[in-house]
């Protein structure tokens, strides 16, 4: 067993220093930029424009601080994170009345680690989402 968990924490640590090295910036292209240049008036072109901020700073309505992803990443974690934490008071309630039965216990502590670790997820790919989209 130890030698499993010392290879999982090598792997994550292996995995984490490379990404890490091989951060590089990414900017995508505009394929319209050309074609707006020629032809500005046009109903795709007028519609494609991104908005600005009252800094006059370029806000992408898909991308940005307000953005649809934001709003979306938002709304899912945070109901998910509801359901995590009643399943945990829900777990909580099963362990008190489980009258010492050890298969009553080892389910509410099994239901108790499950949603732990769920609620651990949800807040860690929140915050990689929010991390990824504030970089786009």
């Amino acid at each position: 067993m130890t030698k499993w968990l010392r290879l999982l924490v090598a792997g994550v640590l292996l995995a984490a220093g490379a990404s890490l090295a091989a951060n590089r910036p990414v900017f995508a292209a505009n394929p319209l930029s050309s074609i707006c240049a020629s032809y500005p008036e046009s109903s795709t072109c007028k519609s494609s424009t991104v908005t600005t901020d009252a800094n006059g700073v370029a806000v992408n309505p898909l991308t940005g601080p307000n953005g649809t992803l934001f709003k979306i990443s938002t709304i899912i974690a945070t109901v998910t994170g509801i359901a995590a934490v009643f399943i945990i008071i829900i777990s909580g309630v099963k362990y008190m009345t489980s009258g010492g039965d050890a298969q009553k216990v080892a389910a509410a502590k099994s239901t108790l680690i499950g949603a732990i670790i769920g609620l651990l997820i949800i807040m860690s790919a929140q915050t990689i989402i929010l991390f990824v989209v504030g970089r786009l």
